[in-house]
């Protein structure tokens, strides 16, 4: 089971084209917080389970704040892909703050640095480790 929130109506026909018709692929559209994330995530997440298999991250505002909230409610994907910020290399530690409203004109996107460092995500998700960069 899968969840994709999008905050750009244009790429989210993209993504309904694409899996609209995937019973195990659940689409949002518009403006999350982490808390709403997590209460969607827990929601679409397989009965029984007690994790998704993928989580994908790429919200541009705040990224480590996403995965912090989820880790903290005991959501713990076998993989997680995730956007850093490559201007803060190991060991420095970046993390962005999460903007409340979105941009005019950028729905889901924050004026402030979007991810976090490498760093920082390993900070909020302790039980991971770094399997690629590019």
């Amino acid at each position: 089971s899968g969840i994709v929130f999008e905050g750009d109506s244009v790429n989210f026909e993209q993504l309904l084209k694409l899996y609209g018709r995937r019973l195990n692929v659940h689409l949002r559209l518009g403006w999350t917080t982490p808390r709403l994330a997590v209460r969607d995530v827990a929601a679409v997440k397989p009965r029984g389970s007690a994790t998704i298999d993928l989580l994908k991250i790429d919200v541009d505002n705040c990224d480590t704040c996403f995965v912090q909230a989820l880790m903290e409610a005991g959501i713990e994907p076998k993989l997680i892909h995730a956007e850093v910020d490559v201007m803060f290399p190991p060991p420095l530690t970046f993390r962005g703050y999460f903007a409340q409203t979105p941009n005019a004109g950028q729905l889901g996107h924050s004026s402030s640095s979007a991810c976090g460092s490498i760093s920082e995500f390993l900070r909020v998700a302790p039980k991971y480790r770094l399997l690629h960069v590019e």
